[in-house]
Order: C-alpha cells, then structure tokens, then sequence
C-alpha cells in the first residue's frame, strides 16, 4: 500500500516536471538559461539545465532569456529603424549641400549682374561729356557729365597723346585692333577667347560661322579662302561681319581688291541694308539711334579703321589689311594674281553677356568654361564647324545658336523679307503705323512734311523730309531715292530706293536658280492666308534640254481676292510707254501718274495700294498686313540675247518681271518655291559654292493656272464663297459672261465657237471644260453598246 502511495507522489511530480519543461519551452528559446548555476541547493532536484529553455523553478534559481521570434521582429523593426534615420539624415544633408550651392549661385550670379551694371553704367558714364576749346597746346578738354565722382569736373587730354581721336592712330594707344588681346579675331582665323586662351577655327572656304550667339545678339562672320593643291584644308579668313541685335542688322564688309592700295578705304558698312558712308572731317563718324540702343562708327585711321559701338552689347575695333606678296610667299598660300584677299582684323568687347552665351568666340566667356584646345602646341585647333555654321551671313540659326528675338532678314531668290509680328487686322484710324499720317504743305525749299496720328510717341508730331530726299514719291527713282516717313515708334525719317533690288536680302540666304518650264505656273509663296503664283514665259534654243524661263505675270490672292500684276508682250521696247498690267478682282485697273501716281482700295480688313515708283513701268505693292512687292518691268536686251544665246524670236523682246518682297505674317508651315525657305527649320538642298545653284521641286509647286491655289503642297485656305449662277455665255465680243459676287468673281468664257469653255471662281480654281459624244466608232472599239437615242 505504502510502495503504491510512493509510485503515485513520484508520478506527480514527474508529471509537474514535465509540465514546466513544455511551459519554459513555449515561453522561451534557445537562450542559455542560468538554472541550477546560482542559489542551488539540491542539484539532483536543481532547475532543468538544459540550454536554458525556460525558468527553471526546482530550488535552483534560474532565468532563461533567450531569443525567440518577438525578439527577432523586435531587432528587425530597430534596424529599419536606423537605417530610415540614416536616410534621413543623408537626405537632410543632401538638400542642406544643394541649398548652399544654390544659394552660392544665385549670389556669383546677382554679383555677377551688379557688376555688369556697374560695367554699363560706368561705360556709359565714361563717354557722357560737354568738349570744351582746346588749350594753346592743342590738348583737348572736356567737362564730365555723368552722374559719378566725376561729375562736372573739367578732364585734359595729356601731352603724349593731346587728341580724343587723331586721324593717324597706328602709333596712337587704344583706337587699334590687338590682336593679342581678349576677344580677338585675326589671321588665319586666330582668336583669343575670354578665358585668355589662344587657338584656331578654321571653318571653311565660303562657309559662315556664329561667332557670338546669345539671347539679344548675334555676330556671324563670312570666311574666304584658298586651297593650294595638296592639302586637305582650306586656308581661310574673315571677310565680313554681320551683327545682328533686335530686328537691325549691321554688315561690315572688306571689299575685293585686285591690288592693294593705303589710300583707299577697301571696306563696306551698311545698316538695316542702307550703304553707310563715313565722313572725313574732324568727327568721323555716324551714329544712329534704334530703340534702346545708339549705333556709333567712327574712323580709328585715316583709311580701313573703325571702331563699332552697340550701345549696352558690343565694342569692336576693326581694321581691314591685305595679305602681302611676302606674307603669302612665306606662308605659301599661292593665292591668285587678281585678289589681295583682303579681310577683317577684329577685336571685340562685350557689354552683356549671358552666362549661356554660344558661338565659336562667344562660348569662351561662360563661367565654367574649359577649353578643348591642345595646349603647349604651336596651333591648338577648335572644332565646331558643325555646331556653329550657319545657311547664310546674315541667318540666326545654327545647331546651338541661342538668338530669339530678332526677326529674319536673309538671302535668297533675289527678294527681301522681314517676318515680324504683324496683325492682318484692319488698324483703327489712329493705332501706331508708319504711314499713318496727314501731308501737310511743303517747305519753301520742296521738303515735304507730315503730322504722325498714331498712337505714341510719335502721335501728332511733325516729320520734315531730309535735303536728300526731299519728295516721299519722287518720278525719277533711278537718280533720286525717296523719303520713308516712320510715324511709328521710331518716329524717324529716313532715304531709300523706291525700285527692286536684285540682290537684295531674303528667306535662308542662299541663292539659287529655278527654271520651272516655258507657260508653267507655279507657287511662289503657298501659305493659310496668302498665296503668289507666278507664270513663267521661256524658250527653248535648238540643242538644249531645257527652257530659258522668266517670270511675267504674279497672281496675288488672298482672303477672296485677287490682284494680277503682269508685263505685255512687246515686240520692241520703248522705255517711256507702259508695259505693265495690273487687275483686280478681273478688272484691269489704271494707276495714276500725276499727283500721288497711285491706286488703292479699302477692304473690309484690308487696304490695297498699288503706286508708281517711277514714271513707267515700276511700282510697289502693299497688301496690308501680307506682303509688300517692288516690280519693275524690263525687256531682254539685244547684248544680254547675245551673251546668253538666248536665241530669241525677233517679235518679242520677253518684258518680265523683277521683284522684291517684303513678307509680314508668314506662319512656321509656309510652302512655295521661296515660300519654304523662310520656314525655321529649313535648310537648303541645294549645292553651295557652284556657279548655278538650282532648285528642284516643278513637281511639287506646278498649279494647273495662275489663278489656281492648288499644287501638291499648297495650304491656302482663303474664305468659302457664295455659290454658282445659271448664266447664258455670249458668242459675240468678249464671248464671256462674269459676275462680281461680294467676295468673289466668277467668269465663263468661251474657248471655242461651241462647246468650250474656262470657268474660272477667283480664287479657288479654273477649269477648262469641252463637251464632247460618244462617237459610233468609238463605241464600237471599246464595246459599250450604248442605246441608239444617246
């Protein structure tokens, strides 16, 4: 009984023992427990001792602390949670370092901007003063008038060098070109960046090259050249400069001189196209203001010297000089007997430079500019011909030119065009315009006057015509240049040729040849609101594989209009009767040539003048808003028939047409033979540098008639017209029948005694139209067996 009570307490408690074991294994892990080490009085009935898998509880004291999975989740959650702080900290760091740079910049930059004003200031400051007389000594002086320290202080010229500006300056300091100093361009293009560095550009032969290019100014340079036989680059040089700022244009040209002569100026300046001639007397100088700006060219020397000035932009000293026959010996340039290669030697000085400025010079004066140039070498070249050339001297574009703000006034097609911004809206009687003015009574002298009504500055002053021009409209325009009057903004008067100019400035700059075909009419210009068609007269000599073409009429539509100005077929010519045609809308209409010599009509949008130039055979066209045309009209003479071996008939001398446009609201798509070259991002496919650069495309740009607006790529719209009207065709006189709709004109005339007819709806299309059966014969061959009673 008793060995039964003992199995049974022994059983308890192993059983209470294996109670706690599975306890301490659910609660802990695999911790190494401390039971039965400390306090221990029985180890036999100690704690459990394994590797601390619970607490012990027998007379041991111990305590497992392991490491089981709320452990685990508890260290993975720390971890993230210093690795997120970490990020933290980074970031914060991060935009802390970027927050200072920023700040870094924004401070070079306002200093950077301070200074350049204090630059102009200074500049401009420094040239603002009242001459007084000489002294004895013949020093000049002058009394400051700048608001600076300098202000009313009395300034004399020293002994060495007594005058403001000597006529013989090449042992004077500071009026000549240096062309070891910063931003020069000499040699064989030398330049001298504004990171002081030296190196070469060679660009090419005929090539043109975006010296400067940044967001109010551009600077391109023409290069000529030469390449000896053997070498594989052309020698070249800088043969003129186009600075370009605004909407002006200012082109300094080093003339082609067979030999090379001191005493005779060997160079061109024109502005905005008009020839600039620079006087020899004390002052030497022009100067002009445009806008915002003052242009200032003064002689430097006695010949081939000038210093430029862009006020607020750019200062430049440039001498024009020669290759001599030993400079061209030593160098073994082997350039030819007839030209001395004459070019520009220049130096610039920048007033406003972006810190993103481009161009070949121009990108040498960024901040963090480093040069590309192979230093320690005698010649360090730089590359870039790709990047900076330009289609013309006088075109902005370039892979990375920077100018916007100008507008484009390029060559091409002999025509001019400026496109600027100008509404096609009718303006009100009195919003700023250039011709909007009163004539009022000539001076006693001939001088004509005007009062300005437009809005602005300008608005009712009171214009007088130079001595030089006297007239707004003179008769003879091949001797006399007429007087431009701006009532705009400019508020100026000004003298110009009132007659085409062949060589004129147009569309990307380069020149070319379009031979279209003999009778052909084609898209001049095709665009959303405006196209010009021309139709092309020609021969075609025994032998040949191709006309001889001339233009000889030019249809002008728009909106729903449409005016013709066209040159007669004469047999011989006679220089004081008129061979030009104009119509509008169909009807031909006659242009005065007393008093204002000029017609014109008041659209609804529109006015449409058309004006002698000249007492015969000249005028100009100006469609408000679209476009302004010079014609002339001339015959091919017997010597010009001669040298061309034309062949011509002896019953026509072929009067065509010379034109120069002037276009004002092209839009970014527009088509046309010449059209598509005023488009942005036009370049030209045809050769450069060959004698007859020709133009394809008679395919694209051939319209079924001269009135017609369709071609493959034509875009104008126009305006929807009224519709058709039943009419019954006369077969007598004119054998036509018209009607002038409110916006249209349709006419039906007769071809043939019957059954033929031109329907033409100005100024959508024509069509030639005949009516013709189904012959027997024919509907035998082709087997249509058609009814007896049709």
């Amino acid at each position: 009984m008793e060995h039964r009570k003992s199995y049974v307490l022994a059983a308890l408690f192993a059983l209470l023992l294996l109670t706690e074991v599975v306890i301490a294994a659910s609660d802990g892990g695999k911790g190494n427990g401390n039971n039965g080490q400390g306090g221990q009085v029985d180890k036999g009935n100690g704690g459990y001792d394994g590797k601390g898998k619970g607490n012990g509880n027998g007379n041991g004291n111990g305590n497992g602390n392991g490491n089981g999975p709320k452990d685990k989740e508890k260290k993975d959650k720390d971890k993230k949670d210093k690795e997120r702080k970490e990020k933290e900290k980074k970031d914060k760091e991060e935009k802390a370092k970027k927050d200072k740079e920023r700040k870094e910049k924004e401070k070079k930059e306002k200093e950077r901007k301070e200074k350049e004003k204090r630059d102009k200031e200074q500049s401009e400051a420094a040239a603002r003063y009242r001459m007084l007389s000489p002294l004895r000594t013949g020093q000049e002086q002058a009394m400051c008038q700048g608001q600076s320290a300098c202000y009313y202080k009395t300034l004399v010229c020293p002994g060495e060098c007594p005058k403001r500006k000597p006529t013989k300056n090449r042992n004077t300091k500071g009026r000549k070109t240096n062309c070891n100093g910063y931003g020069s361009l000499c040699y064989d293009p030398r330049f001298v960046g504004g990171d002081g560095r030296m190196f070469y550009f060679h660009g090419s032969k005929g090539g043109n090259f975006a010296i400067v290019s940044d967001n109010n100014l551009q600077i391109n340079a023409h290069f000529i050249g030469t390449r000896p036989v053997g070498r594989t680059r052309d020698f070249t040089w800088v043969q003129a400069l186009n600075v370009m700022f605004e909407n002006h244009k200012l082109v300094i040209t080093a003339n082609k001189v067979t030999q090379w002569d001191e005493n005779t100026d060997a160079f061109t300046i024109r502005h905005n196209d008009e020839l600039i001639t620079l006087p020899e007397d004390e002052q030497s100088e022009w100067r002009a203001n445009s806008g915002q700006r003052e242009i200032v060219i003064e002689r430097t020397d006695e010949r081939n010297s000038v210093r430029v000035l862009v006020s607020g932009l750019v200062q430049m000293d440039i001498k024009v000089r020669p290759i001599g026959k030993e400079e061209d010996r030593v160098h073994n340039y082997q350039l030819p007997q007839d030209d001395a290669f004459a070019h520009l030697e220049t130096q610039f000085k920048f007033l406003d430079l972006s810190e993103f400025v481009e161009g070949v010079l121009g990108k040498t004066y960024r901040p963090d500019y480093v040069s590309t140039a192979k230093t320690g070498v005698p010649m360090p070249v730089m590359g870039g011909e790709d990047k900076y050339q330009t289609p013309s001297l006088f075109s902005p574009t370039c892979r990375l030119c920077r100018t916007r703000n100008m507008s484009r006034v390029l060559v091409i097609f002999i025509v001019l065009v400026s496109v600027s911004a100008v509404s096609a809206a009718k303006k009100g009687a009195y919003d700023a315009a250039s011709t909007n003015y009163k004539v009022l009574s000539p001076l006693g002298s001939g001088q004509e006057r005007v009062q300005c009504l437009a809005r602005g500055y300008c608005s009712q002053k009171i214009l007088i015509c130079p001595k030089e021009c006297p007239q707004r409209k003179p008769q003879m325009n091949k001797k006399e240049k007429a007087c431009f009057i701006d009532c705009s903004s400019k508020c100026e008067v000004t003298c110009k040729w009132r007659i085409a100019n062949c060589n004129g400035y147009g569309g990307d700059g380069t020149m070319f040849y379009f031979h279209g075909n003999k009778d052909g009419n084609f898209a001049i210009v095709s665009d959303e609101n405006l196209q010009i068609n021309a139709h092309f007269i020609g021969t075609r000599p025994a032998g040949r594989t191709r006309d001889f073409t001339w233009v000889q009429a030019f249809s002008v539509m728009f909106d729903t209009h449409n005016l013709v100005i066209a040159a007669k077929k004469v047999s011989s010519w006679d220089d004081s009767v008129d061979s030009l045609v104009v119509r509008w809308n169909g009807e031909e209409v006659e242009v005065p040539t007393g008093g204002e010599a000029e017609w014109r009509i008041n659209l609804e949008e529109r006015e449409v003048v058309v004006e002698r130039t000249d007492v015969r055979n000249n005028v100009r066209v100006t469609v408000s808003g679209i476009v302004q045309m010079d014609i002339k009209v001339r015959p091919i003479g017997k010597e010009e028939d001669r040298v061309h071996n034309y062949q011509l008939p002896e019953g026509d001398v072929f009067a065509h047409l010379e034109t120069q446009f002037k276009f004002f609201s092209l839009s970014d798509l527009v088509e046309g033979v010449l059209g598509k070259t005023y488009r942005p991002g036009y370049v030209s496919p045809v050769k450069i540098g060959v004698p007859m650069p020709m133009m394809g495309g008679e395919d694209k740009y051939q319209t079924p008639s001269l009135f017609s607006p369709l071609c493959n790529v034509c875009r104008f719209q126009g305006k929807p017209g009224p519709g058709v009207a039943k009419c019954n065709v006369p077969t007598e006189g004119k054998a036509e029948w018209r009607i002038n709709l409110e916006e249209r004109e349709i006419v039906v005339e007769r071809t043939d005694e019957r059954n033929n007819v031109r329907v033409t709806y100005l100024v959508f299309f024509q069509m030639d139209i005949k009516i013709r059966p189904i012959r027997k014969e024919e509907d035998r061959v082709h087997n249509y067996q058609l009814p007896e009673d049709d």
